[in-house]
């Protein structure tokens, strides 16, 4: 979800690109040809750098909330190309994406509470995902309208694959297939 800017972007030829629009795109990169691999910029760092940008009080609550649990908050998407590059990427309609990283698996419930307060605080729509697995990621919207119905299937994503797992799977432990890798 990164906005192109037709003057610094190579455009395929047959390819339109509305300046103003935003696009995703997919890149195939060469293993040899990664310098380098970091984690997004942390939502600490985020409202550290622009408290102009978030409601400073929900969001510093939140975060705090978060970091009390040993939950590990990163930033993605326009909120983070902005505060990076200082230029103009966040949009009325913009969500804060982020990335979840919890030291617990039993304190999944109490986080989903904390982003239902933010959402509810906020204008600023929350979209991304929480690890609930170290091989397995999940959009914790997507978590938050089934949980805790725990028959209830979701969409897992990891590196080497995507899976339908019912929250049981997850939460209780019963990953035997989940964890062998495909290829």
């Amino acid at each position: 979800d990164c906005p192109v800017r037709p003057s610094t972007a190579a455009i395929p030829n047959g390819y339109v690109v509305v300046e103003g629009y935003k696009y995703r795109v997919a890149c195939l990169v060469e293993k040899h040809e990664i310098e380098q691999i970091t984690r997004p910029l942390s939502l600490q760092a985020l409202l550290e750098a622009d408290s102009q940008l978030l409601q400073p009080k929900v969001w510093s609550d939140f975060a705090d909330n978060l970091e009390q649990l040993g939950c590990k908050v990163y930033v993605y998407g326009s909120y983070a190309y902005q505060s990076l590059t200082q230029e103009a990427y966040v949009r009325p309609t913009s969500d804060l994406d982020l990335l979840l990283y919890q030291q617990h698996q039993h304190d999944v419930p109490e986080i989903l509470q904390f982003i239902q307060q933010v959402q509810a605080q906020s204008s600023i729509r929350l979209d991304g995902e929480i690890q609930i697995h170290p091989d397995w990621h999940v959009s914790f919207n997507e978590l938050i309208a089934v949980f805790p119905e725990m028959k209830q299937q979701v969409i897992v994503k990891g590196i080497q694959r995507v899976e339908m797992l019912r929250l049981e799977q997850l939460f209780e432990g019963k990953l035997e297939y989940a964890d062998a890798t495909t290829t």
